[in-house]
């Protein structure tokens, strides 16, 4: 399994999933869905909401006020502008399942 999945390796993963569930969805389709739902989180998070997938995790944004910030090299104040992060809390059943794939991979 790689270590980073693309948009596209997503979308082949998805449309191989829905063949062995037994149901039919052309690849255009699958993609189609794939790009409505980023899309779909992009927007909610954009406009200050939270998005929940149970068992899977949360994603939100953070904003962070403009503040007075020292600049590391030299120790004078500089303005740190208002910013907004993108944060993902995992949820239990993906936590627990990661850690046991983990413990698989440290036994080998």
């Amino acid at each position: 399994m790689p270590e980073i999945i693309t948009s596209r390796q997503l979308q082949a993963e998805f449309g191989r999933l829905v063949l062995s569930k037994g149901l039919t969805l052309s690849e255009q389709e699958g993609s189609s869905a794939i790009r409505s739902l980023c899309g779909g989180l992009t927007d909610w998070l954009a406009a200050g909401g939270r998005v929940e997938i149970r068992g899977f995790g949360s994603f939100g944004a953070k904003v962070f006020e403009e503040r007075m910030a020292r600049n590391p090299q030299d120790g004078t104040l500089v303005r740190a502008s208002a910013r907004a992060r993108i944060y993902f809390k995992a949820g239990k059943l993906l936590a627990e399942r990661v850690d046991r794939s983990k413990d698989k991979t440290d036994d080998k």
